[in-house]
């Protein structure tokens, strides 16, 4: 990476393409983005597109995408993508752009359909003539969605398709981010809690990429829901030092978002503003209001904790709009268990039986894969305004016996919520 950096200072434009097309394999696995994607700006500013552009077109898309600018990889992408049903038809160059299409849409398009875009990526990774470096990315990305759309066998033929050995998948430095996240929502949580701890303890080895940004963020989610909130903080931290080192400041997003979680689960909420603050401040700059959702659904959880009604309600409206596409099936939970929070705001407000009834039908759907406490907790309030209480009680118990992935205490939402049915089923 220090000689494409010396390269680009040299002032030649046409020594820089030829380091670029030369070294484009070892420059995606370097996983320094920010100074191939500035290399790449300096030959269009100078040169005008030669005939290998659609190389370099493909390694700047690849760059984008792991530096978490998923609107610009969209937009770079040729258009005319489609996805075979076969992939074994494709060559390595047109599986690369697939699989960045794929990756691309699912964040940032709202219109694209997750579950096809996991089905093809999971067809991926059952493709043993694909490389290996091809079938891995597929692999992390099917299993990314399959988290989000609680689809537990899309995430066991991406994660048992790669045909490695659960030692290999647990050890080698290509795996363990795939396997800490297979593990961490279907899997075994012990397993994902080791592969944390190892990732934290070698922490001083680690060179600063993006995929050492990935594994410290992943690894702090486990640590969140563990209940060891000191280690994900430490984690998190690492993601989000090295995210500003390397110049990702969309890889900065998820350790903020996860910082601020954890502080508001503890229910401190001025240090949980504070890591919002610098949340909203980067969505406002990222250009790619479609990849927003999340920060939107999270700036409403905030205001609903703060008791800004006004604020909520508007957060409110952005993420329902963004529902208007075709989310995924954790997206359309939350989303309508801020409406109910939102509702709930107001002592006077029942909720109506239709979104109630969505709400329970999304949580049964949702409720075994991780962060559906804040759903449980606006479920069980809900239920108690309709003078459901014994309903709210058996519903809150099984969740908190039986689903409940979490080690960690229950959030304070979840907490002010069990005792407030424990209150109500007493005076019944």
């Amino acid at each position: 990476m220090e000689s494409l950096v010396h390269t680009d200072l040299s002032g030649r434009p046409d020594v820089v393409l030829r380091f670029l097309l030369k070294h484009d394999a070892a420059l995606v696995e370097a996983a320094r983005p920010s100074t191939v994607i500035k290399a790449i700006d300096t030959i269009h500013k100078e040169i005008p597109k030669s005939k290998k552009e659609r190389r370099i077109l493909r390694l700047h898309i690849n760059m984008e995408s792991q530096n978490g600018s998923f609107g610009k990889a969209l937009s770079l992408l040729p258009g005319g993508i489609t996805l075979p049903s076969d992939p074994t038809s494709l060559t390595g160059e047109e599986t690369d752009e697939c699989l960045s299409f794929v990756e691309a849409a699912y964040r940032s398009s709202p219109m694209t359909d997750s579950m096809a875009l996991a089905t093809f990526a999971s067809s991926v990774v059952l493709n043993t003539s694909a490389s290996p470096h091809h079938r891995l990315r597929a692999a992390d990305i099917g299993i990314t969605i399959a988290s989000n759309v609680c689809n537990i066998e899309l995430a066991n033929m991406c994660y048992l398709g790669l045909q490695l050995s659960e030692k290999e998948l647990l050890e080698s430095e290509r795996t363990q981010k795939i396997a800490l996240i297979y593990h961490t929502v279907f899997g075994s949580f012990e397993k994902a809690l080791q592969l944390a701890e190892a990732i934290l303890e070698n922490s001083k080895d680690v060179r600063s990429t993006t995929k050492a940004i990935i594994e410290f963020n992943r690894a702090g989610y486990v640590f969140r829901i563990a209940g060891k909130p000191e280690k994900a903080r430490a984690s998190l931290m690492l993601g989000y030092d090295i995210a500003r080192e390397i110049d990702a400041p969309r890889l900065a997003e998820y350790p903020i978002w996860q910082l601020s979680n954890l502080c508001l689960e503890e229910n401190d909420l001025d240090a949980a503003s504070v890591w919002s603050a610098k949340l909203d401040e980067l969505a406002r700059s990222n250009g790619d209001e479609p990849a927003n959702d999340y920060i939107h659904s999270h700036l409403c959880l905030m205001a609903i904790a703060q008791g800004k009604n006004k604020e909520a309600g508007i957060q409110l409206a952005r993420c329902q709009r963004a529902l208007t596409g075709m989310r995924p099936l954790r997206t359309v939970a939350f989303t309508v268990a801020l409406e109910l929070g939102v509702g709930l705001m107001d002592r006077r407000w029942i909720p109506n039986p239709p979104l109630i009834n969505a709400a329970m039908a999304l949580f049964e759907k949702t409720s075994s894969f991780c962060a559906s406490d804040f759903l449980a907790a606006c479920i069980g309030e809900s239920l108690v305004r309709l003078d459901r209480t014994s309903e709210a009680k058996t519903l809150l118990f099984d969740y908190t016996t039986k689903k409940r992935r979490e080690l960690s205490a229950t959030t304070a939402f979840l907490k002010t919520t069990l005792e407030r049915v424990e209150n109500a089923s007493l005076s019944n």
